[in-house]
């Protein structure tokens, strides 16, 4: 499996845990194309490629019969579809490639790359992991153009975000192409993605459990949520925990975050011997609610004037805003 991660700025702080993180999965080679340094005493599965922004765009130009907009680095995430062919002449022994974020915390990644070994063409559909089959088929799949779903030309020719990686468009593009998904849907997901929205650690999309205010550990590759009902605490294992739009505090150093460590709202932890308890799960939600309201009602803003800019486009061409969630099912389509 090769994992392609073009990166341009200023890692997260956290970094260094993730490196961790991808160390234990080394069914996984992570191809890093970037202009920061390479960091010293890398894992074997970690391959830096040193590049430049204007090198990687004109990567994505090249496969593009008009003149692209990619401006800034963020915008590369409507290009992640792309990736299988933007970077083939490093990747084309692999069965199978993946885009994602790093934003993340790794936990045993086979929970879900096992259904590689099924008749799958795609398996999941969120921006920060997505598998696609390396062959000719799925590596051109984002050319095609389905209703209800934003085309390339429209991500590509504009300055906006329109999220083409996910629910905007390639999980439906695939969905109306025929390929064979593997999906996860609402409370069946092996993966944490928490939401970004609220200061407790809520499970995106699920309105069961999830929504539950959640705890994390992370001991020798194997990440489990915690968290408290009726007085009792559950747990289960995840692939990742995704950790979008929050700023973290390090409160672990490398030697003591060797062998496993606490995510919490909105730390990383020591793991010591502590036991999950549910009143340890309140006493970390209480804390970060106090700290993060304001900043989560600034965000909220932000992105609801984002949201208003796709509105009318949108509307007239019967593409939701809540593309993910309508093809979860978890939601009816807004426009």
């Amino acid at each position: 499996m090769a994992f392609i991660v073009p990166y341009f700025g200023k890692f997260p702080n956290y970094f260094n845990l993730w490196l961790k993180s991808a160390k234990m999965n080394s069914q996984v080679d992570v191809f890093f194309f970037t202009d920061n340094e390479e960091p010293q005493g890398l894992s074997k599965n970690i391959h830096w490629v040193k590049t430049t922004f204007a090198d990687v765009k004109a990567r994505a130009q090249s496969l593009i019969e008009f003149p692209i907009v990619l401006d800034q680095p963020y915008k590369l995430v409507d290009y992640k579809p792309l990736y299988g062919a933007m970077f083939q002449d490093y990747i084309s022994e692999y069965d199978w490639w993946a885009y994602g974020d790093i934003d993340t915390i790794w936990g045993n990644l086979e929970l879900i790359f096992k259904r590689t070994k099924d008749e799958y063409d795609k398996i999941l559909e969120l921006g920060h992991l997505t598998l696609i089959k390396n062959n000719e088929r799925m590596n051109s799949l984002w050319h095609n153009k389905v209703e209800g779903a934003w085309s390339y030309k429209d991500a590509f020719k504009s300055d906006l975000t329109y999220h083409f990686d996910e629910g905007g468009g390639m999980s439906f593009i695939a969905k109306k192409s025929g390929c064979k998904i593997y999906s996860e849907g609402p409370g069946q997901m092996d993966f944490a993605d928490v939401c970004p929205f609220n200061s407790q650690f809520e499970i995106a999309y699920d309105n069961g459990d999830g929504k539950l205010p959640h705890v994390f550990t992370w001991r020798n590759g194997v990440l489990t949520g915690y968290w408290a009902k009726d007085n009792k605490v559950e747990c289960k294992e995840y692939a990742y925990v995704h950790l979008q739009k929050r700023k973290m505090q390090i409160v672990v150093d490398d030697v003591a975050s060797e062998n496993g460590f606490l995510v919490v709202p909105n730390k990383f932890l020591p793991l010591g011997k502590k036991d999950i308890t549910s009143s340890f799960i309140e006493s970390q939600h209480s804390e970060a609610v106090s700290e993060v309201k304001n900043e989560q009602i600034v965000k909220r803003l932000i992105n609801h004037l984002k949201f208003l800019k796709f509105k009318a486009k949108g509307r007239k061409r019967h593409i939701p805003l809540n593309g993910n969630e309508v093809y979860f099912g978890s939601e009816e389509a807004k426009y």
